[in-house]
């Protein structure tokens, strides 16, 4: 019905699309077990811009730890500054 080569051309991009899905998956899984985030994985994990994650930094009290040079955010941290701003909506 196909080609040779059209099956194994599918085929291919199949096996790479699969690759691609589970290493996000494994990504996400280590995610939930990760402790600290550097400012990327942070503003990544919030599913915010990295200038937001800094403008928060800066004005809305999210907290911050420095070690050596190199800025870390505590997913305990991340999580409650997220509650703190939960709006509960009328009944």
């Amino acid at each position: 019905m196909f080609s040779k080569e059209f099956e194994t051309s599918l085929c291919n991009q199949l096996v790479d699309g699969m690759k691609e899905y589970l290493d996000e998956l494994t990504k996400r899984s280590a995610d939930k077990n990760r402790r600290y985030f550097n400012s990327k994985d942070a503003a990544e994990y919030l599913g915010v811009s990295r200038g937001t994650l800094r403008a928060w930094v800066n004005t809305e009290s999210l907290p911050m730890i420095n070690v050596t040079g190199s800025n870390l955010f505590d997913k305990k941290d991340l999580d409650e500054f997220m509650a703190r701003r939960k709006i509960k909506g009328e009944d």
